[in-house]
């Protein structure tokens, strides 16, 4: 029985193939009937459609018969380039391009279609952003990463003209200029960042913020925010070094070119922190990025909240956590805090784990608040810390 069916399939299916092959035929044949006839009469509407009947019968042929569909699409462009007709010619050399490319002749391919870029780069406008996206397809499929570059580079020029001349898109609903840049930027980054070329990615971002201080208006805190969205793909192949430098880029770009009260943006950045993938020696330097961009943010005040708030993401007893409360301790000491002093301390007190204490290297920092600001233990915290400090002493 088990045979019977297996037969009965590979049948129908080779019956199957046998009606679409049919099929296809008899389409082309009755293209080749409407070609022929459109020679007898020539005039420009006859002569253009009859170049893209020439198209259509060349892409029939591309899976099954790569000469007949080079015959073909090779007839439409000589065809069109005797009439001078542009958007034809470059049509042609685009279907050309897509028959070498299929066969996996990619040089024969690229030679096509920068054909086709060059006259629509000449054309200019949406058929150029056409050009610039297709080529940037294309570079991408075959890992030409440079001249994918390239492109990119040419993207941007499009855009700065674009928001110069203050052009928008019909597809843009709120008719905003930095939105335009901003939604014609972002999917040129994560294509970049998916082939991991996360830093020229940003060299494009960078290059957006310095066009114009409107265009650092975007909402840094969104899921397609760019240096967000690297962390994603970062955080996928687990590229703990690339992550590790990304944020130290992020940080910097915060602090130069965010337009807002960074506080929460700071918060979406740090509830991103790939905690699970860093060395410890990594965190330290996170720790220290993240605090630093704060206080420039927002003096002590900004620093001390973060701070305050930072410490309590860890799980309990670890020394991280120890050593960010002591740092906000003194910190605290420092502004004359009494709410943030109180609220350090309480936490502190909650260790007692004299090997944690010693790797976290506490004690000598906590010696030297007891004997220059005792006043602001109480008696019963004091007296812990005394007897902790001479255990580590002992």
């Amino acid at each position: 029985m088990k045979k019977n069916c297996t037969f009965f399939f590979i049948f129908f299916m080779l019956l199957n193939t046998g009606f679409v092959v049919n099929a296809q035929e008899n389409k082309i044949s009755q293209l080749k009937t409407q070609v022929i006839s459109l020679e007898k009469t020539s005039n420009f509407s006859n002569d253009s459609l009859r170049i893209e009947l020439l198209n259509i019968i060349s892409a029939l042929y591309i899976r099954h018969s790569k000469d007949s569909a080079l015959f073909y699409v090779n007839e439409a462009i000589n065809d069109a380039k005797k009439l001078k007709i542009e958007n034809l010619i470059a049509i042609s050399y685009y279907n050309k391009g897509k028959i070498y490319e299929y066969w996996k002749e990619i040089e024969n391919a690229e030679e096509n279609y920068l054909n086709w870029y060059a006259i629509r780069k000449e054309q200019g406008g949406i058929k150029f952003r056409w050009a610039l996206s297709g080529m940037r397809r294309f570079y991408t499929d075959t890992k030409q990463i440079e001249k994918l570059k390239e492109i990119d580079r040419e993207w941007m020029l499009v855009l700065d003209k674009q928001y110069d001349e203050n052009i928008i898109s019909d597809w843009n609903s709120n008719k905003s200029p930095v939105d335009e840049y901003r939604l014609s930027l972002y999917p040129v980054l994560w294509n970049l960042m998916g082939l991991e070329e996360y830093f020229f990615a940003e060299e494009l971002l960078i290059h957006m913020f310095e066009k114009d201080e409107k265009l650092t208006t975007v909402y840094w805190g969104s899921g397609d925010f760019p240096y967000l969205k690297a962390v994603y793909y970062m955080k996928r192949k687990q590229d703990t070094l690339n992550l590790s430098i990304w944020y130290k880029h992020w940080f910097e770009s915060v602090d130069k070119y965010c337009p807002y009260d960074i506080t929460n943006i700071l918060w979406t950045l740090d509830s991103n922190y790939p905690k699970d993938y860093f060395t410890s020696e990594m965190k330290k330097e996170y720790e220290k990025l993240f605090l630093e961009c704060s206080f420039k943010a927002g003096g002590y005040e900004t620093y001390n909240t973060i701070l305050y708030n930072m410490s309590y993401q860890y799980e309990p007893m670890t020394i991280s956590k120890m050593r960010l409360l002591l740092i906000g301790l003194q910190v605290s000491i420092k502004l004359g805090d009494k709410r943030f002093t109180k609220g350090y301390l309480d936490k502190l007190d909650e260790f007692s784990d004299v090997f944690l204490i010693t790797e976290a290297n506490i004690s000598d920092k906590m010696e030297k608040i007891l004997s220059e600001t005792p006043e602001i233990l109480s008696a019963k915290s004091r007296t812990k810390w005394k007897e902790i400090i001479l255990k580590n002493i002992d």
